[in-house]
């Protein structure tokens, strides 16, 4: 499997955790030889030992080979929809409570991530899914999901019309 070089790191905002863990991650993967990235909405205020890492979040999303996403599932669904569609594999180091989607525990994160930027890894392929919101022919919204989507209205129960397709 390839190496990864370029590594963005993910954390869920305002959790102190995610955030020390983060500040730690950045040199060590550093001295692994990576280039690391950290979105700017998350790390703005953070006190980084290198401010350099900080970049906007279209730099972030187009400069990443891979992904860390450090707090639970609702912070790696958040980092998968943050890459907009890209094509980008993502690991999820567990801080949440329950962690279906997130693989590596807080204990052993410098030994998987290790193995990962080395290249000894497999890739689980998840389904994306897509939606838009059209409105008189235009696409108004989109939606980036991992594995399943809800559709709704607001407010009262009420008959709604709905399109669905798939794969196209």
């Amino acid at each position: 499997m390839t190496a990864f070089k370029k590594v963005g790191l993910m954390a869920k905002q305002g959790h102190t955790d995610a955030i020390a863990m983060a500040k730690q991650l950045l040199p060590y993967l550093k001295k692994k030889g990576c280039d690391v990235f950290l979105p700017q909405p998350v790390f703005s205020g953070v006190d980084l030992p290198d401010k350099k890492a900080l970049v906007s979040e279209e730099a972030f999303i187009s400069a990443i080979d891979l992904l860390i996403s450090l707090g639970g599932d609702g912070t790696l669904l958040r980092s998968v929809r943050m890459l907009q569609g890209k094509k980008v594999p993502v690991v999820g180091l567990k801080f949440g409570g329950v962690g279906f989607l997130t693989e590596i525990p807080r204990e052993s994160v410098e030994a998987g991530l290790t193995d990962i930027i080395n290249g000894n890894y497999m890739i689980e392929e998840r389904l994306k899914v897509k939606a838009t919101v059209n409105r008189k022919g235009k696409e108004v919204n989109a939606y980036h999901a991992l594995n399943d989507m809800v559709v709704h209205t607001t407010g009262l129960a009420r008959i709604s019309k709905y399109r669905l397709s798939f794969n196209g």
